[in-house]
């Protein structure tokens, strides 16, 4: 993890932790203004007792920044964000049956994951990571305007004007 000193540096790192939201995974992404990185932290971090020893050391380090440290948690893309970047993606391509395949695998019932692998069977993975990239990076830069982020002196602050 690495500090983060202007507002460039915090957009690539919120769009990477919005892109890297897994589903179903009891954690979350937060901005730690102590440290001026962005962490992630497990839930279940935050219900631990202060008696509570533990010997694994990620653990340890996650319970002493939830403990001494200010965290504001960064908001997870919803199902329908997910879904936009995926039809961008789908719309932007040149060949209407590629174009084609990816729109239908977004109606399947398992989206995401059906999307995925039309993406692969399309050897598109370098351009979906890109995009998929690029597309965060600007929800980042829009989260971050509406969250009033700023930098002050190059200290990470939100600003309450």
């Amino acid at each position: 993890m690495s500090r983060i000193s202007n507002k460039d540096e915090l957009i690539v790192a919120v769009g990477n932790a919005m892109e890297n939201y897994i589903n179903g995974f009891a954690a979350g992404w937060y901005i730690d203004y102590t440290d001026q990185t962005v962490v992630m932290i497990e839930d279940y971090i935050f219900e631990l007792d202060d008696n509570k020893k533990s010997d694994v050391s990620w653990e340890k380090e996650m319970m002493e920044i939830v403990k001494n440290h200010q965290l504001e948690r960064i908001d997870a893309p919803s199902d329908a964000t997910k879904r936009q970047v995926m039809l961008g993606f789908a719309q932007q391509q040149p060949d209407k049956n590629t174009s084609g395949h990816l729109n239908f695998s977004i109606i399947q019932q398992q989206e995401f994951a059906s999307f995925d692998n039309v993406v692969r069977e399309l050897r598109l993975d370098k351009w979906w990571t890109e995009f998929r990239k690029e597309e965060y990076q600007r929800i980042a830069k829009k989260w971050i305007k509406k969250k009033r982020f700023d930098f002050i002196d190059g200290q990470l602050v939100r600003r309450t004007d």
